[in-house]
């Protein structure tokens, strides 16, 4: 992509990224290189090199008190709407960063799409409208365990013969089912930028109706040719009963033009026993902030199961007919564990083992066959997802920490793991229970 090569939206993964498929300064990489043989003019290089000046951490609160933050920057007014507040924050720079925060869970990816043509637009509105912009950057990371998406654009307005030349940076994630928006419409001030978002998202803190804090949680980034375009964020809960919920929530924006974001955010609730056996399963994906699938799993009689909802804009009910050995499905939950039994063996015992998942990227309709396949390295294995292939490298309890499609063009990384030690112990007492109740049971 830095040499002017644009990829288009893929499907998604861990799984679904990888099947229908790092912070600015550091979080922002240019996706347009330098004319060769060109050199910027020197007021634009003056522009681009400008910092601003960060104050002492101030702290403030939004949402009519419900969320409490800290930006080191200077408070300049705070506006409520409905639905949600405006602060701007002064950082010695002519525009301040402006920042929204919503009372709602938002679509990551489609709010830096979305945000990103209104705002190019408003702010070249005044020198006579848009006449050129390009999407200069992409960027994004993970600020004290919020994960979050970026991106810069420049543009010019005004008359062809002097244009004004102007820049946007824009930041969005979704922490604690809230949506977080800043932007900065100015040349320059990069590290600035990326130092008022950082900071704010770490210190965000929800005072009501905050989410519980799941038993396991990981975040992984997703990199495409040099450039960071999405994360994955996985949590792992476990009811009374000891069965265990999977939920995994997406975001990637992609350009597939110099002008032009694909935003691709999915969400996935997977119910699961302790042996990966899917109880039921739920997915939704929105394109460019429309949904295009919301598709659920539900068990019936005999090993059979329904499939239901909508898919690309249409209703879609069928059946799942078993198969031999079993009409069992597995899910996201069972390739942890079974990767984890793979690589627990000596490397001369390990065999390739094969799951039947319901993978809708894929089809909707009928199970997906994935095999896990032993490869070289004590802690590496392949997943074979229907003709894509993906090395992954795990930790010592299974879990990937860096999957690369063999072809190179996606490669995700974890950058978050906590629970690992909570996750073992569930596990382990859902097994014994069941255990101690099919011994009862004379099974």
């Amino acid at each position: 992509m830095r040499h002017g090569r644009w990829l288009r939206a893929q499907p998604r993964g861990p799984l679904s990224f990888l099947l229908g498929a790092i912070a600015l300064t550091a979080p922002l990489s240019a996706t347009q290189p330098e004319p060769e043989g060109e050199e910027l003019p020197a007021f634009l290089v003056e522009a681009l090199a400008r910092e601003g000046e960060l104050s002492e951490p101030q702290g403030f609160e939004l949402l009519d008190g419900m969320v409490k933050l800290t930006a080191p920057a200077k408070v300049l007014g705070r506006e409520s709407y409905d639905g949600y507040d405006y602060v701007q924050l002064g950082v010695d720079s002519e525009f301040p960063i402006e920042c929204y925060v919503y009372d709602n869970e938002m679509n990551v990816a489609a709010l830096l799409q979305e945000l990103g043509d209104r705002f190019v637009t408003l702010l070249a509105e005044p020198f006579g409208g848009v006449l050129w912009r390009q999407i200069q950057a992409m960027g994004g990371g993970l600020a004290a365990g919020v994960p979050y998406l970026a991106a810069e654009w420049w543009y010019t307005a005004g008359a062809e013969e002097s244009p004004q030349v102007g820049a946007l940076k824009l930041a969005t994630a979704g922490p604690q089912e809230l949506g977080v928006v800043c932007s900065h419409g100015e040349l320059g001030y990069r590290e600035t930028f990326v130092a008022v978002v950082e900071t704010l998202l770490g210190s965000l803190v929800r005072t009501r109706g905050a989410p519980s804090q799941p038993l396991f949680r990981e975040v992984s980034l997703v990199t495409m040719q040099g450039l960071r375009v999405g994360y994955s964020e996985t949590t792992i809960d476990v009811d009374d009963e000891g069965d265990f919920q999977y939920f995994t929530r997406q975001a990637m924006a992609i350009p597939v033009d110099e002008t032009t974001l694909s935003a691709t955010d999915s969400a996935t609730s997977e119910w699961a026993g302790p042996d990966g056996l899917v109880i039921n399963r739920t997915t939704v994906e929105a394109e460019n902030g429309e949904i295009t699938m919301n598709l659920s799993l539900l068990p019936l009689e005999a090993d059979r199961w329904r499939v239901e909802g909508t898919f690309q804009g249409k209703e879609l009910q069928a059946s799942i007919a078993p198969s031999a050995p079993s009409g069992a499905l597995t899910g996201e939950f069972a390739i942890l564990l079974a990767a984890r039994d793979l690589l627990d063996k000596p490397r001369a015992d390990r065999q390739p083992v094969v799951l039947r998942q319901w993978q809708p990227d894929a089809d909707p309709t009928a199970p997906t066959e994935v095999a896990i396949r032993p490869a070289d390295g004590e802690r590496s294995f392949v997943l074979d997802l229907s003709g894509i292939e993906v090395q992954v490298t795990t930790d010592e309890f299974g879990n990937p920490v860096r999957m690369e499609a063999v072809d190179g063009a996606m490669l995700i990384e974890r950058v978050l793991h906590q629970g690992q030690a909570e996750l073992d112990a569930a596990l382990e007492a859902s097994r014994a229970a069941r255990a101690a109740a099919d011994a009862a049971e004379g099974r």
